[in-house]
């Protein structure tokens, strides 16, 4: 019975922390409600009431009911009422990633969709006919709300460069069948003695960002994993004259073009995700600390790929971001762009 207890609370807790529509938006999302008219409103929402506020004015509707009318009144004018209305929240597909459990959370709590806009319209009618109104221009609405919300700017252009560990190149039979290689014919061991990452890889990035969600652009960079090798004391033929006689390297130079896709933005931050398939130039050789030079050195051409989800941080031209994936970038990334143009 208490094994039966466990079990349904790992999956419990694996069911809440995988529900990512959930965590990353909440059950509530925030909404610009403005008009042309400047001045002080009183507004309803399915949450919460705001009183004696200056429009435009960020207010918190429920997730669950997106159809519920959002009343605005002040006691000049009349207003129109607002229905955000829903649409489908892309943060739920990033369950699959996982085991897919997390929708039913997203589901049950509202978090699968979101407003079908992010800034809503209310009409503003004088009680008193013949009153004069002084209404604010397109653009002054438009800095105003900018002002309000505080997303990320949106730039056309982003460069930026980041660190990466864990890569691993691939389809690398030729590192795989030297590792063989060193432990059938020359009796080696791996040494799991010696601290390595594992593999790191330096890249840099461009996107020409086509509107706020899509961008297209190149990864380029370099990547490199090893694996260190000793020969034991009682190997058949050898001696221990070398604790550590060597390592296996393998390099890549690599460029790819990619896409990435903004899911979900934050004041300040942006949840992407991005892949990218191109070519690398791969170089796996053995070097011994009892040898001068490389041996059982070999290069050639091959498929480089990167699929990776990510966060960036900040809202103006300099950024940081990091990135969990797989590929020649990579496991896990820690980066700056930079963003400019419009």
């Amino acid at each position: 019975m208490k094994n039966i207890r466990l079990l349904l609370l790992c999956l419990g807790a694996t069911t809440l922390l995988s529900s990512c529509a959930t965590l990353f938006s909440g059950r509530r999302a925030d909404v610009v409600v403005y008009s042309d008219v400047p001045q002080r409103v009183s507004i309803r929402t399915n949450v919460a009431a705001y009183d004696s506020v200056a429009l435009p004015c960020v207010v918190q509707v429920d997730r669950r009911h997106l159809r519920d009318s959002v009343f605005v009144s002040s006691s000049r004018y009349s207003h129109s009422a607002i229905v955000p209305e829903s649409k489908l929240n892309p943060m739920i597909f990033v369950n699959l990633l996982h085991d897919g459990l997390g929708i039913l959370v997203d589901l049950a709590t509202g978090s699968s969709h979101e407003p079908k806009q992010l800034a809503y319209f209310t009409t503003s009618t004088p009680k008193v006919a013949g009153d004069r109104v002084e209404r604010v221009s397109m653009q002054e609405q438009v800095d105003q709300m900018a002002n309000t919300i505080k997303y990320p700017a949106f730039y056309r252009h982003e460069v930026g460069g980041a660190f990466g560990f864990g890569s691993r190149i691939w389809n690398n039979t030729y590192y795989d069948d030297l590792e063989t290689k060193m432990m059938t014919e020359y009796h080696m061991e791996y040494d799991h003695m010696c601290f390595y990452l594992g593999g790191y890889s330096l890249g840099g990035h461009y996107y020409y960002h086509l509107n706020r969600r899509w961008a297209i652009g190149l990864l380029a960079g370099m990547s490199e994993e090893r694996q260190d090798f000793f020969l034991p004391k009682d190997a058949p033929g050898g001696h221990p004259v070398f604790r550590y006689p060597g390592s296996i390297f393998s390099s890549s130079l690599y460029m790819m073009p990619a896409a990435k896709f903004s899911i979900y933005t934050f004041p300040n931050m942006t949840v992407y995700a991005k892949g990218g398939l191109g070519m690398q130039r791969v170089t796996v050789y053995y070097d011994g600390d009892d040898s001068s030079h490389r041996q059982f050195e070999r290069s050639r051409w091959q498929w480089a790929g990167q699929l990776s989800g990510g966060m960036e941080f900040g809202r103006g031209h300099l950024r940081s971001f990091v990135e969990v994936g797989a590929g020649s970038e990579g496991v896990f990334r820690v980066g700056i762009s930079g963003h400019f143009g419009h």
